[in-house]
């Protein structure tokens, strides 16, 4: 395989390179669509590493608190280029690296197909991710408490530059975040590349799309569970879905995650947690200007776009799933048609996504209060999904992976890529019947 090696261009305290240790079982999981999308003719064809293979460096803030961090069990195979656009290739669970500290550098199998079905779902929901290519299942098997079948996820990126990298720059020099930020640049906003006011412009650009991300995630009911510096890629694409799960029962406070004890990264505080995390992206490019005090002003005065950034799209996606073609969302009469509906959903107890849908197809016994306004059940439709992957429906297909029977996995598979389709199994729509918590998957 003719990869390209564009990161390894930079200073090497962004990257180690060595070698994936795997012993391939068998392949379980297959993205035909994806393999075509990249014109890679069978996976094997990228799995013959060569000495360019490396894994990442990084910082992260992990539940506030930073810590130095590192790929401690992925590796990037290198950058495939497909029509003009640049792809990371990677793998995840191929063994332990320079940044592995006590772990062993593999990955659960029950932990990849997640990842897998939630990556691609979200992706067929026009929610920019990480994509998932395939699962390889491995001949060792792994201690996790008990003994587990150990998988690799062959994942698909824009990039896996993180807050977290810029972070580490600013740890180490200018010279060094100077350069990791220019390549930042080159990648997603080439356009900025001459641009005398770059990092400024560049700064604003991840603010909005970050911003847009987490208005994306809020309009589906989508939990993601850690968002800790190092899971947030400047690109603006979803990545890490260890302990994600969708909302079910309407609840802005809710959580999965059994790692996140105190709800920091709770449904309706991920917002709030996207704004923070861009702070400390903000705070690790002040070197990039003449002076500090011109920085804390310019890099502040962008950061507090962020709440118009996020608000503006979350109500005008929010407008859409209630069919309202011409909504305002700047508004703030049009805003509260959308906030009343959501006050009724809670205190009904309903489950979010099901309403939703419900309503687009005229089949709920309450209404927004449309005033004026005539809905357009064509759009609701189109952006309202069918079902989500609940907690239920997804541990089942796994808990039948894992003992070789793949049927249900290859169902949810089919199903993922027609999320707006109601000809779907019935399981796949119902609530899960008992409470549950989400783990990372480490």
């Amino acid at each position: 395989m003719n990869f390209e090696y564009t990161y390894l261009d930079l200073p090497d305290v962004f990257y180690s390179v060595n070698q994936p240790d795997l012993k391939v079982k068998k392949i379980d999981l297959l993205n035909h669509s994806l393999m075509r999308k990249l014109n890679l003719d069978k996976v094997e064809d990228i799995l013959t590493f060569d000495e360019n293979t490396f894994s990442q460096s990084y910082m992260g803030h992990q539940f506030g608190s930073p810590v130095i961090l590192g790929d401690g069990r992925a590796h990037i195979l290198g950058e495939r280029v497909v029509d003009g656009e640049r792809f990371d290739i990677a793998l995840k669970g191929s063994g332990t690296t320079k940044y592995s500290r006590n772990g062993d550098g593999r990955a659960p199998l029950e932990a990849v197909l997640k990842e897998y079905i939630y990556s691609e779902f979200m992706y067929n929901i026009h929610i920019p991710t990480s994509r998932s290519l395939a699962i390889l299942e491995l001949e060792d098997s792994i201690e996790r408490g008990t003994e587990k079948k150990s998988g690799v996820i062959i994942r698909v990126a824009s990039s896996h530059i993180r807050v977290g990298t810029i972070q580490l720059a600013a740890l180490k020099g200018k010279d060094e975040l100077q350069k990791i930020v220019d390549y930042a640049i080159e990648r997603h906003y080439p356009y900025l590349t001459n641009h005398e006011e770059k990092y400024e412009m560049f700064f604003d650009m991840v603010v909005r799309k970050e911003a847009e991300l987490v208005a994306k995630w809020q309009s589906v009911g989508f939990i993601h569970g850690v968002m800790n510096t190092d899971n947030v890629l400047i690109s603006g694409d979803t990545i890490d879905f260890g302990p994600c799960a969708f909302l079910e029962t309407y609840d802005p406070n809710q959580w999965f995650s059994e790692i996140d004890v105190n709800g920091r990264y709770r449904f309706n505080n991920q917002p709030s947690i996207m704004h923070w995390n861009l702070g400390k992206l903000g705070e690790s490019l002040v070197q990039l200007f003449d002076t500090e005090d011109e920085a804390v002003e310019v890099l502040q005065k962008i950061l507090d776009r962020f709440g118009t950034y996020y608000l503006n799209h979350w109500f005008m996606l929010m407008g859409e799933k209630i069919g309202i073609n011409d909504f305002d969302y700047t508004n703030d009469d049009d805003r509260g048609i959308v906030l009343d509906f959501l006050k009724q959903i809670e205190d009904k107890k309903l489950d979010y996504t099901n309403t939703f849908r419900q309503l687009a197809l005229k089949k709920l016994d309450f209404t927004p209060d449309y005033g004026d306004y005539t809905p357009d059940y064509e759009l609701m439709k189109s952006v309202n999904p069918s079902f989500v992957p609940r907690y239920h429906s997804v541990n089942a297909a796994i808990e039948l992976a894992l003992e070789g029977d793949y049927s249900k996995m290859h169902e949810l598979e089919k199903f993922i890529t027609k999320p707006f389709n109601d000809r779907v199994p019935e399981y796949l729509k119902q609530p899960t019947d008992h409470n549950f918590n989400t783990t990372c998957g480490t």
